[in-house]
């Protein structure tokens, strides 16, 4: 106090650090499995990617197909939060169904 230093301590990086800071390559790997099987909305309202793939999978395909360590990678939780932030939207796909011409009455 004497001196005339003002020490500033960096109290905002403390804590837990990111899973990309531990896994750099973690948000490209999972680009690489979920990119191929992503669908655009059938409607074509919105240009955001459903993927018919639960973070789950995503999580053991990480570890069988890029051979990660399953204590290394983060929870499914975290990884659905990656998705969601790499702008691929976790929802089952509705498959478009051609309407039926004619009556509705069931066939006997």
């Amino acid at each position: 106090m004497e001196s005339g230093i003002t020490c500033v301590d960096n109290f905002s990086s403390r804590g837990r650090k990111s899973s990309e800071s531990h896994l750099p390559n973690l948000l490209e790997d999972i680009k690489k499995i979920v990119t191929p099987i992503s669908q655009t909305d059938p409607t074509l309202r919105s240009t955001h990617l459903y993927s018919p793939i639960t973070a789950a999978e995503v999580r053991r395909r990480l570890i069988s197909e890029m051979n990660y360590n399953d204590k290394d990678l983060p929870t499914t939780r975290t990884i659905s939060n990656k998705m969601n932030q790499l702008g691929f939207k976790l929802k089952k796909v509705q498959i478009c169904k051609p309407k039926i011409k004619g009556s509705t009455d069931s066939v006997k």
